[in-house]
């Protein structure tokens, strides 16, 4: 071969599959893929001790993790929530109830009591935004489109609630996956709530077999998850003493003040136990929804 003669090609090389990248500092010229190698036990995540050690989805579209507040040093000034006004429902057997009227403040507790079949619980919802009226209306501030993206229920008796059946612990993490919240927020939340409100709420005991006050405490600090302007809860004073009565007032009033979340208004309903002196009280069953 002359030395002008043109050098013999070479026969190209069959192309390896790129890598997946690793990170902006990964090498840009492609390598042979290698088999992953088994992970080994210290590669292998360790299971949560305890239940509320257990996180939830990573990434983009992963639920937030906001700091627990801090408790507030004075009270903060009360700010209109929720507006009822002239509210009524009615049913195939007349008037569940009807002219209900009445805001309630963050900070405080407003109580709506009477007899069974006085409305107590369906007026709880309306608050909410979970039914529709047949007069009047409710309405959330600052105005907002939709009530019931920021009233909470707590509980509604034998609709909604927690489940008894499971741990503490548990029931905390299930309110937190409806909040968006980290579960690790679950655990760092129970301990404030424990050392804030001097509660015992052991994680692994089924939410069932808690003192009834400190049950009915547990709906109520679920249903703060996600900062809401208001929370309902019905049954306030089912299955209590009336020395759990007002240990619980005490707890329920600290809760809306802001003690472990942001201050909101919180609406109970009752039977007969009425509130301490300062709280707004309004008797259903009377000709209009009369406020005390």
């Amino acid at each position: 071969m002359s030395p002008e003669s043109p050098a013999e090609p070479t026969k190209p090389t069959e192309p390896t599959e790129p890598t997946e990248a690793i990170g902006p500092d990964s090498p840009t010229e492609a390598s042979a893929p290698t088999v992953a190698s088994a992970p080994t036990e210290a590669d292998a995540p360790a299971e949560p001790t305890d239940p509320t050690e257990a996180d939830g989805p990573a990434g983009p579209d992963a639920p937030t993790e906001p700091e627990v507040p801090a408790e507030p040093d004075a009270p903060v000034e009360p700010q209109p929530a929720v507006r009822l006004e002239g509210a009524g429902l009615r049913g195939g057997r007349g008037w569940v109830f009807r002219d209900v009227s009445f805001t309630a403040h963050t900070g405080t507790i407003t109580t709506l009591t009477g007899p069974s079949g006085s409305g107590r619980s369906t007026a709880l919802l309306a608050c909410a935004g979970r039914l529709d009226l047949t007069t009047g209306s409710a309405v959330v501030h600052p105005p907002r489109r939709r009530v019931r993206d920021h009233v909470n229920v707590a509980r509604i008796a034998g609709v909604i609630g927690l489940d008894p059946q499971l741990s503490v612990a548990d029931n905390v993490n299930d309110a937190a996956d409806w909040a968006r919240l980290r579960r690790t927020q679950a655990r760092d939340l129970l301990a404030t709530w424990r050392s804030r409100l001097d509660l015992q709420l052991p994680s692994r005991l089924p939410a069932g077999e808690l003192a009834a006050d400190e049950l009915t405490l547990l709906h109520l600090l679920c249903a703060t998850l996600g900062n809401p302007r208001a929370i309902v809860l019905d049954d306030f004073d089912a299955n209590l003493t009336i020395p759990q009565i007002a240990r619980l007032w005490k707890l329920t009033a600290r809760v809306a003040a802001g003690r472990v979340s942001a201050p909101s208004a919180v609406i109970v309903s009752t039977v007969a136990a009425l509130p301490p002196a300062g709280e707004r009280v309004i008797h259903l069953g009377d000709a209009n929804g009369a406020a005390a």
